[in-house]
């Protein structure tokens, strides 16, 4: 596997190397540290920065007790109609699975102390119902042109096949005799 470097300045920070390995697919599953907002690049491109965090927990040897032990970030960005749906759709503190290419990305912070962040470019987001459910989550219209239809009334009227017509003239003895031949 190739390895690129690139250096580019962030805010924030003095100097930025990325260090990418080409197509590494990583999935993480983890809880949402703030709500996505949608912002656009100059050129106009949507995006989303998601940061999706997971809590390490180990039990206590002296008390048996189950306590957080490390805190582990990952920096993750959605783009264009990927970026808008996660704006939409995530907020702060859902559980989340996230899959994309990762990247690592060296940098020194604002007070010269060389730091490491991971970070994931989206292809797929949505929620993980491991502990949870979405069942009272808000509908929304069906998009890219499917219509849900309401379901029947119990009224027997709204059904024209749960009664016979009224005048039948095909099916009832009043009507006038067909002509002999």
């Amino acid at each position: 596997m190739a390895t690129r470097t690139k250096h580019k300045t962030y805010p924030g920070s003095s100097t930025t190397t990325r260090r990418r390995t080409e197509m590494i697919s990583a999935t993480i599953t983890g809880n949402l540290a703030v709500k996505p907002e949608l912002e656009s690049t100059p050129s106009g491109t949507k995006l989303a920065r998601i940061v999706v965090y997971s809590t390490r927990r180990v039990q206590d040897q002296a008390t048996g007790n189950w306590v957080d032990a490390t805190t582990t970030k990952v920096r993750c960005t959605a783009w264009n109609g990927l970026a808008e749906h996660a704006a939409a759709e995530l907020d702060k503190g859902m559980s989340v699975i996230v899959k994309g290419t990762l990247e690592q990305r060296d940098y020194t912070d604002k007070q010269g102390v060389q730091r490491t962040s991971l970070e994931l470019t989206v292809n797929e987001v949505g929620r993980a119902l491991k502990h949870g459910s979405i069942a009272n989550a808000p509908t929304q219209a069906p998009q890219q042109g499917f219509t849900q239809y309401a379901q029947p009334q119990a009224n027997a009227q709204s059904d024209p096949w749960s009664t016979q017509p009224q005048a039948d003239e095909w099916g009832t003895p009043d009507a006038e005799p067909e002509p002999e031949f």
